[in-house]
């Protein structure tokens, strides 16, 4: 990617050097005129034909032979609650407790969700142009993916500027760094631990599964949600098989007879 950046830029002062020129010696031979003539086609031509093999050349050794439009759904829980207001101070070596009362909610019959820093700018996005979050608690996929390590949930949560791993989850939000870390208490005094469940589709039938290698886990080629995934990603106390949770699309389908979940 940075070397064709590299020929973009190259090729783009060559002709803009050769336009400066051009308009500052007014007086030009003929010979000088085929000169710029030439010196401006070369560079357009060799980028054209140069960026069109190398995308066709990256889509034929893509895992996905071409460019994909994927999505999946997740919600995040910390002890048994859906937050999204201010981040305590959890630093400190796992054993703290989280005071969820520094996460404020809406109202106390009215939770919201952990939610991960707003997008600004022209993009809209947090995250990369091919791997991005538009503040929709959407994962997208959107591009050619090479190799799908490049698309592991892990992977999400660093082009988003956190960090997710086995034990740990670190988020950036508007209101600042959320860190769960398992072994930090819950509100009951007890260690939570870091959990993933997800949702799939089996024709209408909806299944759960708990992930045990969550870091690793790559969504389903899916563009609508569902049968996208809903990933639910918790830290509580309580170690479980499955989760009550749901995504609100999931929940939606499922409400309207769309679909059904397989108990």
């Amino acid at each position: 990617m940075n070397f064709v950046k590299e020929i973009l830029a190259a090729s783009s002062f060559v002709i803009l050097t050769l336009l400066v020129v051009s308009l500052v010696r007014r007086e030009k031979s003929e010979g000088f005129k085929l000169f710029l003539f030439w010196g401006m086609v070369v560079p357009i031509l060799f980028t054209t034909v140069y960026l069109t093999a190398a995308t066709v050349i990256k889509n034929q050794v893509s895992i996905t032979k071409g460019p994909v439009h994927w999505h999946a759904d997740y919600d995040i829980f910390v002890c048994g609650q859906e937050t999204k207001a201010a981040t305590p101070d959890v630093h400190e070596e796992p054993g703290p407790h989280l005071d969820l009362e520094l996460l404020p909610r809406v109202s106390a019959h009215e939770e919201e969700k952990v939610d991960l820093q707003n997008p600004s700018g022209i993009s809209n996005r947090i995250g990369s142009s091919d791997f991005h979050e538009h503040g929709d608690n959407r994962i997208h996929v959107e591009g050619v993916v090479e190799k799908l390590e490049d698309i592991s949930l892990a992977k999400f949560f660093e082009v988003v500027g956190g960090q997710l791993t086995q034990s740990l989850l670190r988020l950036p939000t508007n209101q600042g760094e959320l860190i769960v870390q398992n072994g930090m208490n819950c509100p009951d005094g007890k260690p939570g631990k870091l959990q993933v469940f997800v949702y799939k589709t089996l024709g209408t039938k909806v299944v759960q599964e708990k992930l045990q290698n969550f870091v690793d886990y790559v969504i389903s080629p899916h563009s609508t949600v569902p049968p996208g995934d809903c990933l639910v990603i918790e830290f509580s106390s309580e170690v479980k098989p499955q989760t009550d949770k749901i995504c609100r699309f999931y929940e939606i389908a499922i409400q309207k007879g769309e679909i059904q979940y397989d108990e």
